[in-house]
């Protein structure tokens, strides 16, 4: 049987509490008690904490017709979060462009830019990048704890480490200073980077939490499929990303359709990715995306097949339900594509009994705010978990 040390336990109680503001925005500590396994006292001292950091804050009395209980014997103190106790810098390079914003602990983007960015050898590129992060920064009406970083890359999550991106222009396992060189020094704030996918994937199970205190649904076991230039995914597993043994999860779009050296292409994205369909169409999406009905029908008739294929793979592999098709083909193609896509996998799930929510994303900002949660759970979280105790 496992033993734990006072310190751990009490940072695992901080933890716990903090999720539970998240969820539910205002609670008192009778209202924490009642929805945890913790005593009166204990919850008390986790909240005394939060309280001292400013994450929370006093929000008066029980209002009218609330229920208390008996055994406490007064008025419930209400606490509500504090969003803006602090906040975080995210930047998602995407194609040829850039999204950044300033997103706050509840998972609000409440300043954002896109920008033009397509060559990290530049630095022209990397000046202006820093002149806009220096405005925006500028900007916060709270502290910036630091800057996630969304890269269409493998990285390995421990050491922080880029392990192949192949629009740096080297193979070669990159830190993220040497990706942009003065950038890092300059501002004097922890930069973190994360494959894209995986900061969506995160950002979409933020925002469900977050949506918990209005009646939606939360969902810590889904899988964010992305389709554009390639074909990727995001797994959340129990509440975590499975980033795999070497980093390398969620490329989907590598699965073998047939053996290699066949005439066909043997990968699944190099059938259904933007190049793909440029081949075979003879449609450049990216410089002319406007579609006849006709050229957007032959388009969901042809990518639908793959990826009902797809989702059912996956769902059967890791017995998912939830599903999330994003990305810039399935932005364009719309609504019909996603119908088209659960029409065609309902069937093969129901022969085993299986069934699956699929959906588009719930915010076009996911990635921005997986890279906020990112720097909160390496600087603020850090402090309120097993893996720093600073109190």
């Amino acid at each position: 049987m496992a033993t734990y040390g006072t310190e751990y336990l009490k940072s695992r109680n901080r933890k716990q509490v903090f999720d539970l503001f998240l969820e539910h925005r205002v609670l008192s500590r009778a209202e924490i008690v009642q929805k945890t396994d913790m005593s009166f006292p204990t919850v008390s001292k986790a909240v005394e904490f939060l309280l001292s950091r400013g994450i929370v804050r006093q929000a008066g009395e029980d209002p009218p017709g609330a229920e208390t209980p008996v055994s406490l014997g007064r008025k419930r103190q209400m606490l509500r979060l504090n969003p803006r106790a602090c906040c975080a810098m995210s930047l998602n390079f995407e194609g040829q462009y850039l999204d950044m914003g300033l997103v706050d602990l509840s998972g609000e983007v409440f300043c954002q830019k896109r920008l033009p960015f397509d060559n990290f050898q530049s630095r022209e590129a990397n000046g202006r990048l820093a002149a806009q992060m220096r405005q925006m920064q500028k900007r916060a009406p709270c502290p910036v704890l630091g800057v996630g970083v969304g890269l269409p890359a493998n990285v390995d999550a421990e050491t922080g480490r880029i392990v192949s991106f192949t629009e740096a222009g080297t193979d070669a396992p990159l830190e993220i200073h040497t990706l942009f060189p003065g950038l890092t020094d300059e501002f004097r704030l922890p930069f973190y980077v994360e494959n894209d996918v995986n900061l969506a994937c995160l950002g979409e199970c933020v925002r469900n939490k977050g949506e918990k205190h209005r009646g939606k649904e939360e969902h810590y076991n889904l899988c964010y499929l992305t389709l554009g230039t390639g074909f990727g995914a995001g797994l959340m597993l129990n509440g975590k990303l499975w980033r795999g043994a070497a980093n390398r999860a969620g490329e989907i779009g590598h699965m073998l359709l047939c053996p290699p050296g066949a005439k066909a292409p043997g990968m699944l994205e190099k059938q259904i990715g933007l190049p793909a369909l440029e081949r075979r169409f003879g449609l450049n999406l990216l410089r002319e995306p406007r579609l006849t009905p006709a050229q957007r029908e032959l388009l969901i008739a042809y990518l639908a097949e793959p990826l009902s294929l797809s989702v059912y793979n996956v769902a059967s592999l890791f017995d998912l339900e939830r599903f999330i098709l994003a990305g810039y083909l399935p932005e364009l193609l719309g609504p019909s594509l996603l119908d088209r896509v659960r029409n065609a996998a309902d069937p093969l799930l129901a022969e085993g009994g299986r069934r699956i929510l699929l959906t588009a994303p719930g915010s076009a900002d996911n990635a921005l705010i997986g890279g906020a949660q990112m720097v909160f759970e390496k600087t603020l979280l850090w402090e309120l978990t097993d893996r720093a105790i600073t109190a």
